[in-house]
């Protein structure tokens, strides 16, 4: 905001002018695949945003432990291999999300391909990126969704018209819209499904088609054999893997007994507005308004919220020359963009400020006052890299202020007195108004994001 710019202009003028779900380990109904019959699976979760292996979380231990019972009572003659693929959430941002499915797949060999030891047969391991697949697969096996829940969220998975980032940030800004039956319907998939997305997704291949693993176990094969899954590929997404199967035995309703965390995303932006900083004023020269602005980014919808701040108090009393503007500006946007959790582009502007100001000039003239403002614009905001950001903008507004002029005495006593001829005891302070109907703020910020703790 060039406050100091207008004001001293403006004087100099008038001077001259889990859901918990069971364990998953099962098995499929006969799908050949060459000579190998796959066998479905288990599957291992992580914690949100989290890469390490946790056994006491969900059923992680059961699951493991029916997992190695399975592998030894099956025995290496009748396995061919095991194949693990490692998957995040589609949540957040796809790159982090391929950084954890790496990470999930690394820990695998190293937490729990050991616990198998060495069985005579290969486990192969891969990352599978961002689980879109699985997430079809539950929706389609979730037996308590609505049938209108579960078209909205399957159609626009399909949509092969929209890429994937733009799918994530409808299902974020109510694209999926609110049932009866499940409420908030991303909401309800975040709590239901997501968190059970976020695993290592374990195949076995055996070569004997007659052989039923549990039986060994002591299950009863009927109970547990199930229809072959669709195996869905969402083609748009370069995240899904190509052979991925999912056997949902039982999906509860909505678990209370664990808070589903946000992605992480940026939080506040900080930013110093550049030509404020170096300004050159009429008979005062080159000078400069530290300033600063910050900017709060609130988790939904495409409206922000923000503060400037401008201390200038520069004093040159020798040479009669003073700088001093104190301005604070508190603003809001409405943005017409926004994308995973950055807003960037065109946006709408209002603000309102309030500021106290003592500015001289080198001819021993100069001024005093307070006063406040509203205005209102736009401005445009664009990012560079992932952390910083341009922001141009400007606004038209009110500006009101009461104020006393001042001169310089040049005498003796070097003292400054206010600039009235009348009696003192009629002397009345601040009894001089000014107002200003125009540009009141503009702007060329180079700022930076923080980001949200990760929890």
């Amino acid at each position: 905001m060039l406050l100091a710019f207008l004001i001293s202009l403006l004087f100099m003028l008038l001077s001259s002018p889990t859901a918990e779900a069971n364990v998953l380990l099962t098995v499929q109904n006969s799908v050949m695949v060459g000579d190998i019959v796959k066998v479905t699976h288990a599957q291992l979760h992580f914690r949100w945003d989290n890469t390490t292996y946790d056994s006491d979380y969900l059923d992680n231990s059961e699951a493991a432990t029916k997992l190695v019972d399975l592998l030894k009572a099956m025995g290496p003659e009748s396995i061919d291999s095991v194949s693990v693929v490692a998957y995040a959430s589609p949540e957040g941002v796809y790159e982090h999300n391929m950084m954890l499915s790496r990470k999930r797949a690394a820990e695998f060999s190293r937490a729990l391909k050991p616990k198998l030891g060495n069985m005579g047969f290969p486990v192969n391991v891969r990352p599978g990126g961002e689980s879109w697949a699985l997430l079809v697969e539950r929706v389609k096996a979730d037996s308590t969704m609505s049938e209108t829940a579960r078209k909205r969220v399957l159609d626009q998975i399909a949509d092969n018209s929209i890429s994937v980032a733009t799918r994530k940030w409808r299902f974020m800004h109510g694209s999926l819209g609110a049932t009866r039956e499940e409420g908030d319907v991303y909401h309800y998939i975040l709590v239901n499904h997501y968190r059970f997305l976020r695993c290592l997704d374990i195949h076995i291949h055996y070569k004997e088609a007659e052989i039923s693993p549990l039986a060994s176990l002591g299950r009863n094969d009927k109970e547990d054999i199930v229809s072959p899954v669709d195996t869905t590929v969402i083609p748009d997404s370069p995240s899904v893997a190509k052979d991925t199967t999912a056997v949902i035995p039982g999906i509860p309703a909505v678990i209370p007994s664990e808070v589903q965390e946000s992605p992480r995303r940026p939080v506040l932006g900080i930013s110093t507005n550049i030509p404020y900083d170096i300004t050159w004023i009429p008979q005062y020269g080159l000078t400069s308004v530290p300033s600063f602005s910050v900017e709060y980014y609130p988790a939904k919808g495409k409206y922000t919220f923000g503060a400037d701040l401008e201390l200038s108090h520069w004093l040159h009393p020798d040479e009669h020359r003073y700088n001093q503007i104190h301005n604070l500006t508190l603003w809001g946007r409405r943005y017409f963009k926004r994308t995973e959790d950055r807003f960037k582009g065109a946006y709408l502007l209002a603000n309102v400020n309030a500021a106290e100001y003592g500015i001289g000039m080198n001819a021993g003239k100069g001024w005093v006052g307070e006063g406040i403002g509203a205005s209102a614009g736009g401005g445009w905001k664009v990012y560079i890299g992932k952390h910083f950001f341009l922001d141009m903008g400007g606004a038209l507004g009110l500006f009101y202020s009461w104020y006393d002029p001042y001169v310089w005495g040049n005498d003796a006593t070097g003292r400054y007195y206010y600039d009235y001829a009348g009696a003192p005891e009629d002397f009345v302070k601040r009894s001089k108004r000014l107002v200003w109907f125009g540009p009141t703020r503009v702007y060329f910020s180079v700022g930076i994001d923080f980001y949200g703790k990760r929890r």
